[in-house]
């Protein structure tokens, strides 16, 4: 019988293998926060994913934080959903007129993107 995964100590883990390697500033508590949309400094998860999907992009050739730190806001955003509408992703909705959009105003919504 396999032990019971202690989810916090888990989420914990991933946070220091995301600081190893130089992937934003996050911790497991930020998540929690997060989970339940009370997440203070959402540009902060916001920061995590475009590191991910950036370096997901480069094959991880380049760790080096200068690049997400060069990077406004609003680049960031607009970067992760173009590679969110061209990887047919369900967190871009399409809204009248065929215009569509990605809520990063939700946190809760950021860490589904990041999963």
């Amino acid at each position: 019988m396999e032990k019971p995964v202690n989810i916090k100590n888990t989420i914990a883990y991933i946070c220091s293998i995301f600081r190893f390697f130089g992937i934003g500033n996050i911790t497991a508590e930020d998540f929690r926060l997060a989970k339940f949309n009370k997440h203070p400094n959402i540009e902060k998860l916001i920061h995590l994913l475009f590191q991910l999907i950036y370096h997901d992009l480069t094959d991880f050739s380049d760790l080096k934080e200068k690049n997400a730190k060069s990077t406004s806001l609003q680049q960031m955003k607009l970067f992760i959903f173009y590679y969110l509408e061209k990887s047919g992703s369900p967190f871009v909705q399409e809204i009248e007129n065929s215009i569509k959009v990605v809520d990063f105003g939700s946190s809760r919504n950021v860490i589904l993107m990041i999963a």
